[in-house]
C-alpha cells in the first residue's frame, strides 16, 4: 500500500519538459496559455531576514553573516543531529577553610548546611542556624534525548548561563583564510576591470571615480533616475583595489604572491603508532563520515572531540514566475507563522491522479486497472480522458512507454467532480449520470471519484526490472477568476468576481511498477468500498 500512495508514480508534464509529481508543480493564473511550473520554471527569492527556527530569533542579513549564519543558544547533537537541551543542575560549595573540587550533583540542588563545630571554631564568624541551609550554584550542561550525548562526556565545562554560554568554536586556519580570501577579491575585482575596459574602451576613465570632495562635479551624484546603476555596482566592485598598484607590468600572480604569503610545503609526516597495527581499533571511538562532515571547519576524527553543532539561521523563500514576474508563492512574514499569503499549488488546481489497483500483469493482453482521481479545487472541475498516440508526446524526458492504456467510454464523455466540502460527509453513491458509464466510472465520494481502464503491456522481453508505463491525457475543464487590469482611479469597484471557463489538457505519465511482482510485491485487488459503491447505487 505504500507504493501505491507514492506521489512520484505519477507524474505530469511540466512547462519545460520535465516530469514532476503534482505536489512539485505550481501554476500562475496571470499566464496564457496556462501551463504547469516546477522549481527551475520559477525565480527563487530569499527572503533577507533570517531566523533560528528553535528560539524564533530574527535578524538582517549583516547580523547573520557577522556570526556565520549560525545561532548562538541552539546546538545540535553531533552524533545524531537531533535538538540538544539544556538540563540544569548544581554543584556544592567547598567546605570552609578546604578547598576542595567541585561536585556536580545530577539530581536537585543540593542544601548544605554549616555544622556547629565548624562555626564555634571561628569565633570571628557569625554563628548560623542548622535550619538556616546555603544552596549550591546552578549550573547548565546540554544533553540529547534520543542518543543521551552530554556535553560531559567529551569535557566540556559545564556553565552558569544559559542560553549563550556555550562559545563558537576558533578555527585555528581563520586568518589564512581571511587572507586568502582578501587576496581572491582583490584578483577578481581587477579582472573585472580590465574587462570592462575592453569592453568600454571609448569611456573616459575619470567618469569610473566619484569626487568625494564634490558631489556636484560627480555624473554619478547628478543621476535622477537611476540611469547609470550599472555604473556604480561596478565601482562598487573594483572600490577595493582603489589603492592597489594597476601597473600593466605587474602581472596578476606577482600582485597575488604580494598579497598572500605563499603556503608552506610537508617534508615529513608523522608516523602511525604501534599501537594501530597491533591492536583492533575501537569503532565507538572513531567518528563516521557524516559526523566529521557535520562539523567542516574541524572534522574530528575521534568521539572525544566531537562539539555541539550550531543550529544554522533560515529564511523564507517567495516563487515568481519567469515568464510574467507575479508570485506563486509567498509565505507570511512572520517567522512564527507558517502559512502562505499566497499559494498557488498545482495540487489545489489540477485533479490529483493516483493508483488504486494493480493486476497480476499479463503480456500482450489487457488488464484491467482502477485509477483514484481527487479534485482540491474550490469549485466543481469537469474531466475527460484522452488516449495518447502522438510519438512526441511518448519519447518525452526520457520517458519510453511499455503498455498502452486505453479508456473504453466514448469520446465526448465528461465527468463532473465535485468540490471538497467539509461542512457534510457524503456517501459513497453513484449518480444517475454514472450509471450511464457502463461501469467505467466504479466509485464516487466526496471530491473523489474511481474510474476503469485497460492496460495492455507491450514488452519485448519479460525481464524482472522492465516497468509497466504508460501515458494519458487528462482534459479538464475549470471555472478560473477572470484577471482583470488595475481599476482606474475615480471608477467604482466591482464587487462581482468574473469567471472564465478554461479548458486544460494535462499529460500525464503512469508508473505501476515492475511487470513480475516479486521481492515482497504482491497483487492489490479492488477493495471492498467500490463493490459497496455499486451494490449502493443499483439498489437504489
Amino acid at each position: 500500500m505504500a507504493t501505491l500512495i507514492d506521489a512520484n508514480k505519477v507524474k505530469y508534464l511540466c512547462s519545460c519538459k520535465r516530469l514532476k509529481p503534482l505536489s512539485y508543480l505550481y501554476y500562475c493564473k496571470y499566464c496564457k496559455p496556462f501551463t504547469l511550473k516546477c522549481k527551475d520554471c520559477v525565480i527563487h527569492e530569499i527572503d533577507q531576514k533570517f531566523f533560528c527556527a528553535n528560539c524564533f530569533d530574527n535578524k538582517v542579513q549583516k547580523e547573520v553573516m557577522s556570526v556565520k549564519y549560525k545561532c548562538a543558544s541552539c546546538f545540535n547533537c553531533p552524533v545524531c543531529k537531533n535538538l540538544l537541551l539544556i538540563r540544569a543542575s548544581s554543584i556544592k560549595p567547598p567546605k570552609d577553610g578546604v578547598q576542595s573540587p567541585l561536585a556536580v550533583s545530577q539530581s536537585s540542588p543540593a542544601l548544605v548546611t554549616q555544622t556547629p563545630n565548624a562555626s564555634s571554631s571561628n569565633p570571628a564568624t557569625p554563628q548560623q542556624s542548622p535550619q538556616a541551609p546555603q544552596q549550591g550554584q546552578k549550573v547548565f550542561y546540554l544533553i540529547c534525548v534520543f542518543c543521551r550525548w552530554t556535553t560531559r562526556d567529551v569535557g566540556i565545562p559545564d556553565v552558569t548561563s544559559a542560553p549563550g554560554g556555550w562559545k563558537l568554536q576558533e578555527n585555528p586556519h581563520v586568518k589564512r583564510i581571511q587572507e586568502l580570501t582578501e587576496g581572491y577579491k582583490v584578483i577578481a575585482a581587477r579582472e573585472k576591470l580590465e574587462k570592462d575596459r575592453k569592453k568600454y574602451p571609448n569611456l573616459k576613465r575619470r567618469s569610473l571615480y566619484i569626487s568625494g570632495s564634490s558631489s556636484s562635479s560627480s555624473i554619478l551624484h547628478a543621476d535622477k533616475y537611476g540611469i547609470l546603476a550599472p555604473v556604480q555596482k561596478r565601482l562598487a566592485a573594483t572600490a577595493s583595489i582603489g589603492n592597489q598598484n594597476l601597473d600593466p607590468q605587474i602581472t596578476m600572480e606577482q600582485q597575488f604572491r604580494s598579497l598572500v604569503k605563499p603556503a608552506q610545503t610537508v617534508d615529513s609526516f608523522e608516523e602511525l603508532p604501534e599501537d594501530f597495527f597491533a591492536n583492533p581499533p575501537n569503532i565507538n571511538s572513531i567518528t563516521s563520515i557524516n559526523q566529521r562532515h557535520a562539523n567542516p571547519d574541524f572534522q574530528p576524527s575521534k568521539a572525544s572531540e566531537l562539539y555541539p553543532l550550531n543550529k544554522f539561521y533560515q529564511s523564507k523563500e517567495s516563487k515568481r514566475c519567469s515568464g510574467c514576474e507575479h508570485n506563486v508563492l509567498k509565505p507570511e512574514s512572520n517567522v512564527i507563522s507558517i502559512k502562505f499569503k499566497l499559494h498557488q499549488m498545482a495540487l489545489f488546481l489540477v485533479p490529483e491522479v493516483r493508483i488504486m489497483t494493480i493486476p497480476k500483469w499479463t503480456l500482450n493482453e489487457e488488464n484491467e486497472v482502477i485509477l483514484s482521481i481527487t479534485n482540491r479545487y474550490e469549485s466543481d472541475v469537469t474531466v475527460s480522458f484522452v488516449n495518447i498516440d502522438n510519438e512526441n508526446v511518448l519519447n518525452l524526458s526520457g520517458f519510453k512507454p511499455t503498455a498502452k492504456i486505453e479508456f473504453k467510454t466514448r469520446d465526448d464523455l465528461s465527468i463532473v467532480i465535485d468540490r471538497q466540502d467539509n461542512s457534510k460527509v457524503q456517501q459513497a453513491q453513484l449518480k444517475q449520470s454514472d450509471l450511464e458509464t457502463n461501469g467505467f466510472l466504479c466509485f464516487r465520494r466526496d471530491n473523489k471519484i474511481a474510474v476503469k481502464c485497460t492496460v495492455t503491456p507491450f514488452l519485448s522481453n519479460t525481464e524482472i526490472k522492465d516497468h509497466v508505463k504508460c501515458v494519458f491525457g487528462l482534459k479538464c475543464s475549470i471555472n478560473m477568476p477572470e484577471i482583470s487590469s488595475p481599476q482606474v482611479q475615480g471608477s467604482t469597484p466591482t464587487t462581482k468576481e468574473n469567471f472564465v471557463n478554461s479548458v486544460i489538457t494535462h499529460y500525464v505519465f503512469v508508473d505501476f511498477g515492475p511487470l513480475r511482482l516479486e521481492d515482497g510485491l504482491k497483487v492489490v485487488p479492488t477493495p471492498r468500498f467500490i463493490d459497496d459503491c455499486l451494490k449502493a447505487s443499483l439498489n437504489k
